[in-house]
């Protein structure tokens, strides 16, 4: 245990946000408890809240899930929407004490908002983002792996993990602020965004092979080089982005949106084997470093129930495929 704290360094990212959130650690191992420490420091003497759950279940349809593709394909540009569900929710105002049959704001599903008091639940989001910028800019003064770097590293990653589960819990029936309307509201926009990002790309003659909630990869082909590869990437994210605007008015009637698209990576080769979330590449640039690496999503080589024999066994199989590797090197 004490080795694997060493190496991990659990118990001191629970207790950063047990720190960030001002509750007790044994209080916040369950981050959806953090969150309703924070939701309730917030509100204090401003706000009165429920005391409990707000419904006996909630269904609505999460995000979007491209069907998979099979096989191996060259220069994968990965685009990714920067923390699509705060990003929804700020676009929409989307909140409990927001939701309004008149309001301004609708969302894909045809929930609506008004803009006549910022949501609760923004008010926190907003927040989040600006105390996380700024630890990632602590971060960013000081060495990569110095203790500084991890310590600001760590604290910014616990201001995310709050962020992300502030959406999460609006769905969860047993939460406080809990609502499915605004759960599904989110998850809809999401999606619409996601398509839209789609269609854009298609438009511009490019094929987008897969997709899961806010990415979206791009095959290139054999033919383009890595920098032109890099080239595409970074002018995509651009039109993209300014391709946003409009869609934002149109769809939603926001004069004012925090969709952001991101060029993320570059696989030089890319695998899939007909399973949704569930690929791996040889990422060669990602966020603007020159990279060689294999790069695994839902394999073997990530499940603590697998022996490390399996998992070295399947990660050498997979860098083989996205490394250009032939069926002798496999049966070798």
């Amino acid at each position: 245990t004490v080795k694997l704290e060493e190496e991990q360094g659990i118990i001191k990212f629970y207790e950063e946000i047990a720190d960030y959130v001002g509750g007790r650690l044994k209080d916040c191992i369950g981050i959806h408890n953090a969150v309703d420490i924070k939701i309730l420091r917030e509100v204090y003497d401003r706000w009165a809240v429920p005391s409990g759950a707000q419904a006996e279940g909630m269904d609505f349809e999460g995000g979007e899930v491209f069907d998979p593709i099979s096989g191996i394909k060259k220069n994968v540009i990965v685009l990714d929407l920067k923390s699509l569900y705060p990003m929804c929710m700020k676009t929409l105002n989307a909140g409990i004490n927001t939701k309004d049959s008149d309001g301004e704001l609708t969302a894909a599903n045809g929930v609506s908002f008004s803009t006549d008091q910022t949501a609760l639940v923004v008010d926190i989001i907003d927040e989040l983002l600006e105390k996380r910028q700024k630890f990632k800019d602590l971060r960013d003064e000081h060495p990569s792996g110095s203790k500084q770097h991890i310590i600001y590293d760590r604290k910014q990653g616990a201001v995310k993990v709050i962020m992300n589960t502030l959406y999460g819990v609006l769905g969860w029936p047993k939460f406080r602020l809990g609502d499915e309307d605004v759960g599904a509201a989110i998850t809809s926009t999401g999606r619409a965004v996601i398509k839209f990002s789609e269609k854009v790309v298609e438009e511009m003659g490019y094929e987008v092979i897969y997709g899961d909630t806010d990415s979206i990869m791009i095959e290139l082909g054999g033919e383009v080089d890595k920098e032109e590869a890099i080239e595409i990437g970074e002018n995509l994210e651009q039109k993209l982005n300014d391709a946003y605007d409009g869609f934002a008015k149109e769809e939603f009637n926001a004069d004012e949106h925090y969709f952001e698209m991101e060029f993320e990576k570059l696989y030089k080769r890319y695998f899939q084997a007909g399973k949704k979330k569930r690929y791996a590449g040889n990422i060669v640039y990602k966020e603007g470093e020159h990279l060689d690496k294999l790069d695994t999503v839902g394999f073997e080589t990530e499940r603590a129930d697998y022996t490390q024999v399996a998992k070295t066994f399947v990660e050498e199989v997979l860098s083989l495929l996205v490394r250009g590797g032939g069926l002798k090197d496999l049966h070798h």
